[in-house]
């Protein structure tokens, strides 16, 4: 049997009401192991969950009141170098999100072109890149509950 992750939770960095409702309820959707969602709508206030909580995955969006584009990305990377960061684009051009793929976010996504099913396939994978690449430590369990 395949190894699952354990409960994880999730920091979703998205200033939209909107599309932070949308990620949350496509979240629920995928049937993940999580544990709890974060929310922040800035880089200082994702800073700090980050800082405060255990975050096993951070969706984060490009365009923030107190950033902007790969700087999104940049600053937040110092306190999530062992945690997947997906990036979350609402340019169809996505020269951005390329670069941060460059400077090791795990995967990008275009707002409004992707749901549940694509959403969680780029989390499973994300971690799994993570955790292949030697950078992030998850405690494994198998559907017995064997560490």
């Amino acid at each position: 049997m395949q190894p699952q992750p354990a409960n994880f939770n999730i920091l979703v960095i998205e200033d939209n009401p909107s599309d932070l409702y949308l990620i949350e309820q496509m979240l629920q959707d995928s049937k993940l192991p999580i544990n709890r969602i974060y929310s922040a709508g800035r880089i200082a206030d994702g800073i700090e969950v980050l800082k405060k909580s255990e975050i096993g995955l951070v969706l984060l969006d490009l365009s923030l009141p107190d950033s902007l584009g790969l700087d999104s990305f940049l600053g937040i990377r110092q306190y999530a170098q062992k945690i997947p960061v997906i990036i979350l684009t609402g340019q169809i051009a996505s020269e951005v999100a390329l670069e941060a793929l460059k400077q090791n976010a795990q995967d990008y996504l275009v707002k409004g072109e992707f749901n549940a099913s694509l959403l969680k396939k780029s989390i499973e994978y994300s971690i799994e890149r993570k955790k292949a690449n030697g950078e992030i430590v998850y405690l494994l369990k198998t559907k017995q509950g064997i560490d």
